[in-house]
C-alpha cells in the first residue's frame, strides 16, 4: 500500500509541474533566446535522450531545473522540458513517426495553441506536447504508468 501511495504522490507531482512548466523561452522584456540551437536540415533524433523509448529531436536541450524524473526498478515517471528552434508542424511530424517507430500507441492529438499527443506503451502513458514562440519550440514530454501499472 505504501507504494502505492508513494506513485499516486508523484504522479500529482508530476501533474502539478505539467500545468505550471510550459512557457516559452524568451527572455526578460520578450526577446528571443540566442543561445538555443538551430536544427540543419531534417529532424534527426537525439543520441541522448532521458528515456530511452521516447526520442528527442537533435538539437533540443533539457531544460534541468523545469524537469522532473523518479526512476527505481519497477517504474519510470518524469516530466521533461526541452527547448530548441525548428517549426512546430517538422517537430509534430517527427515524434508521430518515431514514436510509431518505437512501439507507441497513438492514442489522440489535443490541439489548443500548439499540439499535445498522447501515446500508450506497456504499462506506461506518454503525453507529448509541443508549443513554439517567437521561432522557440518547447517539447514537454510527460511519461507515467498505466492505471495499475505499479499495483504492489
Amino acid at each position: 500500500m505504501d507504494k502505492r501511495l508513494n506513485v499516486l504522490l508523484l504522479v500529482c507531482i508530476v501533474s502539478v509541474l505539467c500545468v505550471g512548466c510550459v512557457t516559452g523561452g524568451t527572455k526578460e522584456g520578450g526577446t528571443q533566446d540566442e543561445s538555443l540551437p538551430v536544427l540543419k536540415e531534417g529532424l534527426l533524433p537525439s543520441d541522448s535522450p532521458r528515456f530511452d523509448d521516447v526520442p528527442v529531436p537533435e538539437g533540443f536541450r533539457i531544460n534541468s531545473d523545469r524537469s522532473f524524473v523518479y526512476e527505481d526498478s519497477e517504474i519510470q515517471i518524469g516530466f521533461i522540458e526541452y527547448t530548441g528552434r525548428k517549426e512546430l508542424s517538422d517537430v509534430v511530424d517527427f515524434y508521430r513517426e518515431e514514436m510509431k517507430n518505437l512501439g507507441w500507441q497513438w492514442l489522440r492529438d489535443l490541439e489548443f495553441g500548439g499540439i499535445e499527443m498522447i501515446y500508450s506503451k506497456e504499462d506506461r502513458r506518454c503525453f507529448i506536447r509541443i508549443r513554439s514562440k517567437l521561432g522557440q519550440t518547447t517539447i514537454s514530454v510527460i511519461l507515467i504508468p498505466k492505471e495499475g501499472a505499479a499495483a504492489d
